[in-house]
């Protein structure tokens, strides 16, 4: 009879769940729940302000046939630029030497691409401005 009961005490503490369990689930818990009230805010505030474009020179260096221009293209506004086209020109004296475009398939919102504008005549030697000329909403 002793037996028995000391089985029957072995197998409720096998199904009982020790306190660690119950803590770490606890835990989890609360962060899915968390995780998911913050996108389902993200997703309800949608920001919708225009993209906010910058473009910055990182680099200038000679290429076959000419020099290559990279740069920098940055969003910090609310929402993609689709087909983002970025305008560099060199001038001396106001008067534009030569032009060069590049176009950047996307740039998403508070994010950077990088792109390259080519150009026969040396940038170091000119003024070389660059901007972003235009986009598309995706």
């Amino acid at each position: 009879m002793a037996n028995k009961s000391a089985q029957k005490d072995d197998r409720d503490k096998q199904h009982a769940a020790p306190l660690a369990e119950w803590v770490v689930g606890a835990i989890g818990l609360v962060l899915v729940a968390t995780a998911i009230t913050v996108l389902t805010y993200e997703a309800m505030k949608g920001e919708a302000s225009p993209p906010a474009v910058t473009v910055s020179v990182l680099g200038i260096g000679p290429q076959p046939g000419g020099y290559l221009v990279e740069v920098r293209a940055t969003n910090e506004g609310g929402t993609t630029a689709g087909e983002l086209t970025i305008e560099g020109s060199l001038s001396s004296g106001g008067r534009e030497v030569e032009k060069s475009e590049a176009t950047i398939d996307y740039v998403p919102s508070h994010s950077n691409r990088k792109a390259g504008l080519f150009f026969t005549h040396n940038p170091q030697d000119f003024e070389l401005q660059v901007r972003p000329s235009g986009y598309r909403e995706p």
